[in-house]
């Protein structure tokens, strides 16, 4: 398959994941990408993807972001980076991410048998999970995982709970963008490619967000666990 076009396909399809549910497109573009057109060059293609859509739902849906949640994450991802940073030099990256995935898949499955499940009630788990989230991100750049839990167990609309998950991931994602532009991997072919299919990108993002419209919130609650259990078993296999 021609390697543009492999782009395209799975561009389209991480962003209406992302529209419909807000997280998850990282996960599905990357290990594809990577095998169409390689590491140097999926990488800040799914950097600079990602942080454009993120941008564009935290602006248009600033108002259902809980602020309050927010920064207490980004605070508490600020506190485990430096962890990260320690775990990249001392613990395999598989074992990590493969811890994580079994996780995943336990809560997932958990949260489907028991949907009602109380939420974090308690202040300090929102410190808890974004220092997770920072410190697999500064090691293993998955920082995702931690947040959707928590954004999960908070039983938030599915309106609050996009906009909160891309006020926490827009920093996080603007860090990333800004270190691969600094190492040299924003490359013209880079950015040839990225200029291509912006318009895919947003026509994606519009088909995404335009679907989730007519997703019930309880059903919006099991895509989610859904989507989390699928995330767990591509970090297990990945």
């Amino acid at each position: 398959m021609n390697p543009l076009l492999a782009v395209i396909i799975v561009i389209f399809l991480a962003i209406v994941i992302k529209g419909i549910i807000g997280f998850g497109e990282a996960l599905i573009a990357m290990p594809l990408l990577t095998l169409a057109v390689g590491l140097q060059t999926a990488a800040p293609l799914v950097g600079l993807m990602g942080t454009l859509i993120t941008a564009i739902v935290a602006i248009e849906q600033w108002r259902e972001v809980d602020f309050s949640a927010t920064w207490r994450l980004v605070l508490g991802s600020a506190l485990g980076i430096p962890v990260g940073l320690i775990l990249l030099k001392l613990v395999p990256a598989p074992w990590m991410m493969h811890g994580m995935g079994i996780l995943l898949v336990i809560y997932a499955a958990y949260t489907l048998i028991a949907p009602h499940w109380e939420g974090l009630s308690h202040p300090a788990w929102v410190y808890i999970f974004g220092f997770f989230a920072g410190m697999l991100g500064s090691a293993y750049n998955t920082s995702g995982p931690p947040v959707v839990i928590y954004a999960s167990a908070r039983r938030w609309s599915p309106e609050q709970f996009r906009a909160t998950l891309q006020g926490c991931f827009l920093p996080m994602s603007l860090m990333v963008i800004f270190s691969h532009a600094v190492s040299g991997l924003w490359t013209p072919t880079v950015l040839v490619m990225f200029l291509l299919i912006l318009p895919i990108i947003l026509v994606a993002y519009w088909a995404g967000t335009y679907a989730s419209r007519y997703i019930p919130a309880d059903q919006f609650a099991r895509l989610v666990r859904v989507g989390l259990g699928i995330l767990g078993v591509m970090l297990v296999i990945r």
